[in-house]
């Protein structure tokens, strides 16, 4: 069985795989709440952007106002003008969004688990 994040590895550069959402767009969506379901669709989030391969300390010597700014701009804007940018504006987007779709994942599981005792 191929690991989940597999399938992103030949996406096309565009995001794109058969039917699915450009990837910049499934990886912008909240979390649909704590469910077993929604707990998969945020690993498959988190792989995908691990996938993409930046580096841990791609950021570092660069002041994390700047990497928050770039991000703030980033998740403001739609998919398909995400990528018209220089490198920077992206990379910190999916930079700080692997850090905010782990938060989600542990907060999910917390919950579930929460749910799951009563």
């Amino acid at each position: 069985m191929a690991a989940r994040g597999d399938r992103y590895k030949d996406a096309p550069p565009d995001g794109t795989e058969g039917n699915d959402p450009p990837l910049p767009r499934t990886i912008k969506e909240p979390p649909a709440g704590a469910s077993p379901q929604s707990i998969l669709a945020e690993t498959d989030k988190l792989l995908a952007v691990r996938t993409i391969g930046l580096p841990r300390d791609l950021f570092t010597g660069i002041a994390g106002q700047f990497v928050a700014g770039w991000h703030a701009r980033a998740a403001a804007e739609s998919p398909s003008q995400l990528g018209d940018h220089l490198v920077p504006l992206p990379a910190a987007f999916l930079h700080t969004r692997e850090r905010e779709l782990t938060d989600t994942l542990a907060d999910l599981l917390i919950t579930l688990s929460g749910l799951m005792r009563r």
